[in-house]
């Protein structure tokens, strides 16, 4: 169980890694509300996307809002390849309004998939990640706009110190649901591909129902959490 190890297995650097624009964007202003009567699923779901693994946690919902190119680079096994196209497959086949599709261009590309070690990710992909991605089996970094749109991704997958094929899976899975704006890891469900210390090789129920809000229009980019819970109300 390499994540008893790792337990930072997939830091967000979203402090450092915003796309911001000198256009102003006016928005209501966050603030504190009664949780008492979530759900355990909205408990969840705020905990993934408001929290965050390093740094402060944020107050504004960072989402995709269109379909999302992606390309692979690396060095995928065969098996590596074929595992990721199956995880991909499983998330898009909820028949969700936003998708994973390949990018004709990788240079395109707004997704990066990236398997090998993560220095070596840090060296060709994400040169920001360094002093935090630096021996971990899995790292994403997400991008976005002043909208709190997520722009751009990238996901690191280490199939080189981790190569079994059990690690490789959990590790596609869980980064590609960081990558999707569930950024942090969490200790509220054991049952999650997201759990800090457990490691898990399938999406439980209730991961499948957020990545479903997370590629859909229910809930928009920049919501506070508040905002959010309303609107899923």
């Amino acid at each position: 169980m390499f994540k008893k190890f790792f337990r930072l297995i997939s830091i967000c650097l979203l402090l450092v890694l915003c796309n911001c624009s000198s256009d102003e964007i006016v928005l209501t202003q966050c603030g504190p509300f009664d949780t008492s009567s979530l759900t355990s699923s909205q408990e969840l779901f705020l905990d993934l996307t408001f929290g965050q693994n390093f740094g402060s946690s944020t107050d504004r919902l960072k989402k995709w809002n269109s379909n999302i190119r992606y390309t692979v680079f690396g060095n995928p096994t065969p098996e590596d390849l074929m595992m990721l196209e199956s995880v991909i497959n499983e998330i898009n086949s909820r028949n969700n309004p936003i998708v994973l599709i390949p990018s004709e261009d990788p240079f395109l590309a707004q997704h990066i998939i990236y398997f090998g070690t993560t220095e070596s990710y840090i060296d060709q992909i994400e040169p920001l990640a360094a002093g935090f991605a630096e021996g971990l089996p899995g790292f994403t970094a997400i991008r976005w706009n002043n909208a709190y749109e997520i722009s751009s991704a990238s996901i690191c997958i280490d199939n080189v110190n981790y190569p079994d094929a059990a690690d490789v899976e959990h590790i596609i899975k869980e980064e590609l649901g960081h990558s999707l704006g569930l950024i942090n890891d969490t200790s509220l469900s054991t049952e999650s591909i997201f759990h800090e210390s457990i490691q898990n090789q399938e999406y439980s129920t209730q991961d499948l129902e957020l990545i479903d809000l997370m590629l859909g229009y229910v809930i928009s980019p920049g919501l506070c959490a508040s905002e959010t819970i309303e609107a899923l109300n």
